[in-house]
């Protein structure tokens, strides 16, 4: 009986001991800068928790003096990226002068306690902000599938107002992300660049047509399923009608477009790249391209489930990119079990191009040094 119990208490010990180094505290030294209004509200968003802005369990509190969180992570985690946010992006941290605040990285170890400071935030530095891209085009869109209106953002080629083509278009989402810096919690792909580059080498651009993610529920936009880690409402199928039957009929009858399925794609990245499979495998007949950056398919084994049912009966081209210092080895592993399912369907209607980096790593910097060879791939005449 002695014996038994002191397996047991051997076994709780190491459970604690287990539970105690799998955590980062994180202390901001100087919260005292700001008001209560702002301390009261702060989040840590990261890798660890799919960038949620508004975690609960992420909030800081004051404890002993000191405004600080306590991080429960994976002890599979080395690196952790993160930033601090009021509860959304539109109120995250920025530099003093408004600039954008780059992802901050922890290399972590295991009980580690570490101090940052915050310069400011957006909400009190608006006046300061950099100067928005005004060669962007922006408008509203009412999305009756979501029941919800969309921003939508729209970088025309450099050549359409000199010239009668017409121009193939790709669609992505996360519309903050694509052209600046203004509006990118994590600096912008540079998308409206890359265009001038395909420009540049005489190869036809592309009308990109950014959709503007929903903040505290893009989660539930970019799921089709639903997501055991967190509370979220799936919406995903909704979004995919959204995108490939309003918003396109809406694109094609705006601007001077290629409407053929064969000049069509998708693109995203993270939840917005699982998203993006699922339109392209849901809605075959109207996208034939997409690229699929760093995805974060583990959400749900139905979207294995569901490529591996998909019918696909035209020429399709889906780009895989991702990083080997992802947050999570789950996302090259996942990605290559994606690019296994299409191969072995043997369908000469499929062509993937499969890449890991090996300095890649879960942010836009990656995205954006990535994304021309995808749209080039995607796009080749």
């Amino acid at each position: 009986m002695m014996i038994r119990f002191k397996c047991m208490l051997t076994i709780l010990i190491i459970a604690w001991a287990g539970a105690l180094f799998s955590q980062l505290t994180i202390i901001v030294d100087n919260a005292t800068d700001f008001p209560d209004s702002i301390t009261n509200k702060i989040y840590v968003a990261g890798n660890y928790n799919d960038w949620n802005p508004a975690d609960a369990k992420s909030k800081l509190k004051w404890v002993g003096g000191k405004l600080q969180v306590t991080l429960d992570l994976s002890v599979a985690v080395s690196t952790v990226e993160f930033k601090f946010t009021g509860g959304s992006w539109e109120k995250g941290e920025v530099k003093i002068d408004g600039s954008a605040q780059p992802n901050r990285t922890c290399y972590y170890k295991p009980g580690m306690i570490i101090t940052q400071r915050i310069e400011s935030f957006q909400q009190l530095a608006p006046h300061k902000l950099a100067v928005a891209n005004n060669s962007i085009i922006k408008f509203n869109v009412y999305s009756p599938e979501l029941q919800v209106t969309k921003q939508i953002r729209v970088s025309l080629p450099c050549s359409y107002a000199t010239s009668n083509k017409k121009y193939p278009v790709l669609y992505m989402l996360d519309g903050q992300n694509l052209f600046d810096d203004v509006d990118a919690y994590a600096g912008e792909w540079g998308i409206d660049e890359a265009m001038d580059s395909v420009c540049a080498i005489n190869k036809l651009p592309a009308i990109i047509v950014g959709i503007d993610h929903a903040g505290d529920l893009r989660l539930s936009e970019y799921s089709p399923y639903p997501i055991k880690k967190y509370d979220v409402k799936p919406q995903g199928d909704a979004f995919a009608a959204f995108v490939a039957i309003t918003l396109k009929l809406k694109i094609d009858s705006m601007y001077r477009t290629l409407p053929g399925r064969e000049y069509t794609g998708i693109c995203g990245s993270s939840a917005g790249a699982v998203e993006s499979m699922h339109i392209l495998l849901k809605y075959n007949n109207v996208f034939a391209k997409a690229g699929i950056f760093s995805p974060a398919f583990w959400t749900n084994e139905d979207n294995f489930v569901y490529a591996e049912q998909a019918n696909i009966t035209a020429t399709s081209k889906v780009y895989f990119v991702a990083g080997a210092r992802e947050d999570d080895y789950s996302v090259m592993k996942d990605l290559e079990q994606m690019h296994y399912i299409l191969l072995d369907k043997k369908n000469e209607f499929i062509q993937t191009r499969y890449i890991i980096q090996g300095d890649g790593k879960h942010t836009e910097s990656f995205w954006r040094a990535e994304f021309f060879d995808a749209f080039m791939w995607l796009y080749e005449e």
